[in-house]
């Protein structure tokens, strides 16, 4: 997987940063799963202090495509669980 300099990060534009719930919501995974990916480096984080820095857009777009492909892989995308009765 693609990793992000933070480096870069400084020079983004404001509209460019959203919101890990924003993040989850695009990817289509739940917020932990987007927590876990960019404290690994696969999504790059605004560097700010706080809890939850703002997501960089370009960075989750690539890591959405490849999202995409490992939940394909595990047969987990959407609509592929049997419901509970």
């Amino acid at each position: 997987m693609k990793q992000h300099s933070p480096a870069a990060a400084s020079v983004v534009a404001p509209a460019e940063w959203i919101t890990w719930p924003q993040a989850a919501e695009i990817v289509g995974c739940p917020v932990p799963t987007i927590e876990h990916y960019a404290r690994e480096g696969h999504i790059t984080k605004r560097p700010r202090r706080g809890a939850r820095p703002t997501l960089l857009r370009s960075s989750l777009e690539d890591f959405a495509t490849r999202w995409r492909e490992i939940t394909a892989a595990k047969g987990d995308g959407p609509g592929s669980r049997t419901p509970r009765t």
